[in-house]
């Protein structure tokens, strides 16, 4: 007998049949979605537990709209509900196994489950301070938001965080908020492709490799890939090497020729890279950063500049 033929004559599942509901979407709007039943059955019983499956359905209606595709809401609340069946798995926390009763073939470790909340794409107005320390108001919807207060909340560097995303927003003409966004939207796919404990405010059905790959490489990664590299000698004899955009050499050799010190600006920024608080910055983030504020402030006080950084200049 075939294996083909032994599948075709084994008594159908009834957890594998199709049940279709009526749910309301992010619009309110009656929209019918088929799933197994038992994915319904773990629905049903997530609702058991106290969450609110109104406030999932709808999430998961937002979080389909991904930046490099979008799922039907049907693939989207299957996929999130198998991701929350997966790491209550791992986590060794109580579920029934609905979905994959013989679980999942991964390394146990706990993970932080977040509430889905009314609020996670309501947008709302905070004020942060950008690379210069000025104080901006930042907008951003409320699951962005959990994922700072999270990240704070856990020590991470989020200066250097807000650092980088000024500086990619001044770059790209885009506001600090949407830089923000970007981070934390490609901070959590990394985090989740490598298995690691990362809540997941914004995507509930996590990331496939599929809208993380491009040629082989991280996205992050692809960012320094442009990068030029160079190599300073330290007082101390050791090599310090760090990359950084074009545009940022160029201010960086304007200076030179203009009498600063530069190989004693580079010898400096790592000794500053080290913070009071214990945080490291990488030498390209430092370096970076020091440039950027030299020419907004040249800028700013109509000091000559040719602003290699930021052609259309600073708003004051």
């Amino acid at each position: 007998m075939s294996k083909l033929q032994y599948w075709k004559e084994l008594p159908p599942n009834p957890d594998y049949e199709r049940v279709g509901r009526i749910v309301k979407n992010a619009f309110g709007e009656d929209e019918t979605v088929v799933m197994e039943r038992r994915f319904w059955k773990h629905f049903d019983w997530l609702e058991q537990q106290g969450n609110d499956m109104a406030v999932w359905v709808k999430n998961a209606d937002f979080d389909r709209h991904k930046p490099e595709y979008q799922n039907s809401l049907r693939r989207e609340i299957m996929r999130s509900l198998k991701v929350d069946e997966e790491r209550r798995y791992l986590s060794n926390m109580t579920c029934p196994m609905f979905i994959e009763p013989d679980g999942y073939n991964a390394p146990r470790q706990k993970f932080e489950l977040p509430e889905r909340l009314a609020t996670d794409n309501e947008w709302f107005d905070r004020p942060l301070k950008n690379m210069f320390g000025l104080e901006v108001t930042v907008s951003m919807p409320g699951k962005y938001w959990r994922m700072y207060d999270w990240l704070i909340q856990i020590g991470a560097d989020v200066d250097r965080f807000l650092c980088e995303a000024d500086m990619l927003a001044r770059k790209k003409n885009i506001s600090l908020g949407e830089a923000l966004m970007n981070g934390f939207h490609l901070s959590e796919k990394v985090n989740y492709l490598k298995g690691k404990n990362h809540p997941l405010f914004l995507s509930g059905s996590g990331y496939s490799d599929r809208d993380f790959r491009d040629g082989g490489r991280r996205m992050d990664e692809r960012i320094e890939a442009n990068d030029v590299k160079r190599k300073f000698e330290d007082t101390d004899g050791s090599i310090i090497e760090f990359g950084m955009p074009r545009p940022f050499w160029q201010y960086f050799d304007w200076l030179n020729r203009n009498g600063q010190d530069m190989l004693k600006w580079v010898r400096d920024a790592n000794i500053t890279r080290f913070k009071k608080d214990g945080c490291v910055f990488p030498m390209r983030t430092e370096m970076m950063y020091g440039l950027h504020k030299d020419e907004f402030k040249r800028f700013c006080s109509d000091e000559p500049s040719p602003l290699f950084i930021n052609p259309d200049g600073y708003e004051l």
